[in-house]
């Protein structure tokens, strides 16, 4: 065609590359934003439902043990403990004595109920604590990486704290327990776990108000 001289061509070619250079790091900055803000409103909803898987067990417990209403913030502490792991792979057991001895009555029948109950919760939160840890994981590899972590850093995020960059500084951290944060320390293990629980043990540094 006449009208597509070299010149014209050209004045096309040099607009169109100008328009790629803008559009193409706008696009990009626009999906690493999107992309943090997404896991920025994930993490604590996370986060919540964790603490809610804890309460309605502790309720379930509750109410299946008979468990007089002046002693629920007992049992939920004890609850949250088994759920936890701070009394070991046989912390079921440990709480279901602990009932036992509270309640010699109840029939044989609550104990297997109680018992499928605390196992139940236990594996529940298990699976969301995981689902906390791989969600934050991701954001931080996102955060750490070259080019959406530029990005990411230029639109203001993080703007919640979840441990990036230290692993320090983070509002929404996964539940362990203070024996288990020793052990890592150490390097060793002690020895066997106490598996008998108390009631009046105070939360560990990590766990849910």
């Amino acid at each position: 065609m006449k009208f597509l001289t070299p010149q014209i061509i050209f004045v096309g070619s040099l607009v169109l590359g100008v328009a790629l250079l803008v559009l193409l790091p706008f696009g990009a900055y626009v999906s690493a934003y999107n992309t943090a803000n997404k896991f920025e409103q994930q993490i604590p909803a996370i986060y919540e439902d964790n603490e809610q898987t804890l309460g309605q067990y502790g309720q379930k417990l509750q109410e299946a043990a008979q468990i007089p209403t002046m002693m629920a913030d007992d049992w939920a502490r004890v609850f949250q403990g088994v759920m936890q792991g701070r009394y070991g792979e046989d912390g079921a057991k440990s709480a279901l004595l602990l009932i036992k001895e509270q309640n010699p009555t109840l029939d044989s029948k609550v104990y297997i109920q109680l018992q499928q109950i605390i196992e139940a919760g236990r594996d529940d939160f298990t699976n969301k604590q995981q689902k906390l840890i791989d969600v934050k994981r991701a954001y931080r590899t996102s955060l750490g990486s070259f080019w959406s972590g530029t990005f990411m850093s230029f639109a203001g995020f993080p703007k919640i704290k979840i441990g990036y960059p230290n692993l320090k500084d983070d509002d929404y951290p996964a539940i362990t327990t203070g024996r288990a944060s020793k052990i890592f320390e150490k390097g060793m293990e002690d020895g066997p776990i106490v598996l008998r629980p108390t009631i009046t043990e105070t939360p560990k540094t990590g766990e849910f108000k």
